[in-house]
Protein backbone atom coordinates (compact mmCIF):
# COMPACT_ATOMS: atom_id res chain seq x y z
CA UNK A 1 0.00 0.00 0.00
CA UNK A 2 1.38 4.07 -1.05
CA UNK A 3 1.04 7.00 0.79
CA UNK A 4 -1.99 7.82 1.78
CA UNK A 5 -3.78 10.20 -0.41
CA UNK A 6 -2.85 14.39 0.52
CA UNK A 7 -3.64 17.59 -1.90
CA UNK A 8 0.12 16.46 -3.59
CA UNK A 9 -1.39 13.01 -5.14
CA UNK A 10 -4.34 14.84 -5.67
CA UNK A 11 -2.97 17.43 -8.14
CA UNK A 12 -1.13 14.75 -9.51
CA UNK A 13 -4.28 12.68 -10.32
CA UNK A 14 -5.66 15.56 -11.83
CA UNK A 15 -3.26 15.99 -13.89
CA UNK A 16 -2.78 12.40 -15.49
CA UNK A 17 -6.26 12.47 -15.78
CA UNK A 18 -6.86 15.75 -17.82
CA UNK A 19 -3.93 14.55 -19.78
CA UNK A 20 -5.94 11.32 -20.86
CA UNK A 21 -9.39 12.42 -20.72
CA UNK A 22 -10.07 16.46 -21.67
CA UNK A 23 -12.98 17.75 -19.10
CA UNK A 24 -15.15 20.20 -17.69
CA UNK A 25 -13.63 21.51 -14.17
CA UNK A 26 -17.40 20.25 -12.44
CA UNK A 27 -16.49 16.91 -14.34
CA UNK A 28 -12.97 17.09 -12.46
CA UNK A 29 -13.91 17.82 -9.57
CA UNK A 30 -16.25 14.28 -9.65
CA UNK A 31 -13.53 12.61 -10.84
CA UNK A 32 -11.38 13.68 -7.69
CA UNK A 33 -13.98 13.06 -5.13
CA UNK A 34 -14.68 9.76 -6.70
CA UNK A 35 -10.99 9.24 -5.79
CA UNK A 36 -11.25 10.52 -2.23
CA UNK A 37 -14.88 8.34 -2.03
CA UNK A 38 -12.48 5.49 -2.70
CA UNK A 39 -9.56 6.15 -0.65
CA UNK A 40 -9.49 2.98 2.01
CA UNK A 41 -6.76 4.37 4.49
CA UNK A 42 -8.65 7.99 4.70
CA UNK A 43 -10.05 9.23 8.00
CA UNK A 44 -13.72 11.48 7.64
CA UNK A 45 -11.48 14.36 8.31
CA UNK A 46 -9.10 13.71 5.98
CA UNK A 47 -11.55 12.80 3.25
CA UNK A 48 -13.54 16.45 4.34
CA UNK A 49 -9.97 18.17 3.90
CA UNK A 50 -9.16 17.16 0.68
CA UNK A 51 -12.46 17.81 -0.35
CA UNK A 52 -12.21 21.28 1.05
CA UNK A 53 -9.02 21.16 -1.05
CA UNK A 54 -10.47 20.72 -4.12
CA UNK A 55 -11.05 24.26 -5.48
CA UNK A 56 -7.39 25.37 -5.02
CA UNK A 57 -6.79 21.93 -7.19
CA UNK A 58 -9.20 22.67 -9.80
CA UNK A 59 -7.70 26.48 -9.77
CA UNK A 60 -4.17 25.55 -10.32
CA UNK A 61 -5.66 22.95 -13.24
CA UNK A 62 -7.22 26.10 -14.64
CA UNK A 63 -3.94 28.10 -14.05
CA UNK A 64 -2.06 25.90 -15.88
CA UNK A 65 -4.16 25.63 -18.71
CA UNK A 66 -4.83 22.44 -18.51
CA UNK A 67 -9.21 22.67 -17.70
CA UNK A 68 -10.72 25.29 -20.25
CA UNK A 69 -14.63 25.06 -19.45
CA UNK A 70 -14.93 27.34 -22.14
CA UNK A 71 -12.60 25.61 -25.03
CA UNK A 72 -13.41 22.06 -23.60
CA UNK A 73 -17.12 22.51 -24.73
CA UNK A 74 -16.67 24.90 -28.00
CA UNK A 75 -14.43 21.75 -28.97
CA UNK A 76 -17.46 19.30 -28.15
CA UNK A 77 -20.15 21.35 -29.98
CA UNK A 78 -17.83 21.75 -32.97
CA UNK A 79 -17.08 18.06 -33.34
CA UNK A 80 -20.96 17.08 -32.34
CA UNK A 81 -22.34 20.10 -35.29
CA UNK A 82 -19.73 18.27 -37.63
CA UNK A 83 -21.40 15.02 -37.37
CA UNK A 84 -24.45 15.78 -38.03
CA UNK A 85 -25.80 16.28 -34.07
CA UNK A 86 -28.90 18.74 -33.73
CA UNK A 87 -29.50 21.29 -30.91
CA UNK A 88 -30.98 18.64 -28.32
CA UNK A 89 -28.08 16.19 -28.81
CA UNK A 90 -25.73 18.62 -28.82
CA UNK A 91 -27.59 19.87 -25.43
CA UNK A 92 -27.81 16.48 -23.74
CA UNK A 93 -23.82 15.29 -24.54
CA UNK A 94 -22.98 18.91 -22.75
CA UNK A 95 -25.04 17.82 -20.03
CA UNK A 96 -23.42 14.21 -19.72
CA UNK A 97 -20.47 16.00 -20.11
CA UNK A 98 -21.04 18.21 -17.01
CA UNK A 99 -20.81 21.39 -19.02
CA UNK A 100 -23.11 24.51 -18.55
CA UNK A 101 -25.35 24.05 -20.89
CA UNK A 102 -26.96 27.68 -21.97
CA UNK A 103 -24.06 29.10 -21.57
CA UNK A 104 -22.05 27.09 -24.34
CA UNK A 105 -25.11 26.99 -26.82
CA UNK A 106 -25.53 30.68 -26.98
CA UNK A 107 -21.84 31.02 -27.79
CA UNK A 108 -22.64 28.11 -29.98
CA UNK A 109 -25.15 31.02 -32.18
CA UNK A 110 -22.93 33.76 -31.87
Amino acid sequence: MGRPLDPAKLERAAVRHLQRFPCSEDRLVWVLKRRIRRADDLTDAERAALVAALPEVVAKMRRFGLVDDARYAQALVESLHRKGKGRRAIRAKLRERMVRVEEELKHQRE
